[in-house]
């Protein structure tokens, strides 16, 4: 994972997770294609970070009426759609030139002989391929990031709540135990949740320290059309997590972190600075 760090030793997580993110995407689908130093990698991130400003709009999808108003946003959005298309095409057809039947290396591979045996029927063609891959490239490319930032802003300011996650309350978990963790909730509604709008993880926990998953928590959504990718969302998010809390101590840059979101899409976390140190520092910085 990369990290920008500034003299001062203080770094903005976003840009980052957004890195990371892509590097994982990008490798479901292209294997080794992520290359940081790759000018492709970069265009990539540049479209769909400006894809994601054009989708905020999207409200008109529920009224098509607004369409003539978000005119330049929808040209915006085709326009950057048009942009992945061609990269992923730039990327899908070097793919192809090492392509091996025997020897399937990702999901494009797994595509391509899905085709190639027929078993799509003729049904698939090369634009359903270009649609399915610029979807899945973009998939939670502005929830996860936002998601993982808010996490460390979070361990940052409530340092006490990121001592009980690394003691895990001082039970000790054996190797290759799965750990669900729960996070701050999307849902604001005073008459499920007691104090909705305060930081508290312990509200997933029974009286006896059990996870408990209420039926009104649905961040995924529900019926047809809940999220798709919730369980590589959930994978990716629990890594990324417990190994930064494994490994670093996530401290906070000055005495106030400001922890206020922006409305869009996705919620999204204003701009905010922290500090890592080494987890063998922590008793150090915590006592601090």
């Amino acid at each position: 994972m990369c990290f920008f760090i500034n003299e001062e030793g203080a770094f903005d997580p976003a840009e980052c997770f957004k890195f990371a993110h892509l590097h994982i995407m990008k490798s479901l689908l292209f294997e080794d294609a992520y290359d940081v130093d790759d000018p492709i990698t970069h265009k990539i991130y540049d479209c769909l970070e400006n894809r994601k400003d054009a989708r905020n709009a999207q409200i008109y999808n529920y009224f098509p009426i607004l369409k003539t108003i978000y005119k330049q946003k929808i040209s915006q959005l085709e326009e950057r759609n048009a942009l992945l298309t061609r990269y992923h095409q730039i990327l899908l057809n070097q793919h192809k030139d090492t392509y091996n039947p025997t020897e399937l290396r990702d999901l494009v591979d797994q595509l391509l002989i899905f085709i190639e045996t027929g078993n799509d029927r003729e049904l698939f063609d090369s634009d359903d391929m270009d649609s399915f891959i610029l979807e899945l490239a973009g998939c939670g490319f502005s929830s996860v990031p936002a998601l993982l930032t808010c996490l460390m802003g979070y361990m940052a300011v409530f340092p006490d709540i990121q001592t009980k996650i690394i003691a895990f309350v001082g039970y000790n978990i054996p190797k290759n135990t799965v750990k669900p963790f729960s996070v701050w909730s999307l849902h604001h509604d005073k008459k499920l949740w007691k104090n909705p709008t305060n930081f508290d993880p312990c509200r997933f926990l029974d009286s006896c320290g059990r996870l408990t998953i209420p039926e009104h928590f649905i961040p995924f959504g529900l019926g047809e059309r809940r999220c798709p990718g919730e369980a590589l969302v959930d994978m990716e998010v629990y890594l990324f997590f417990t190994h930064i809390m494994h490994q670093l101590n996530v401290l906070a840059e000055g005495t106030i972190l400001n922890l206020e979101s922006d409305y869009r899409l996705a919620i999204q976390p204003k701009p905010f600075k922290i500090r890592i140190s080494s987890r063998e520092d922590w008793s150090i910085c915590h006592r601090q």
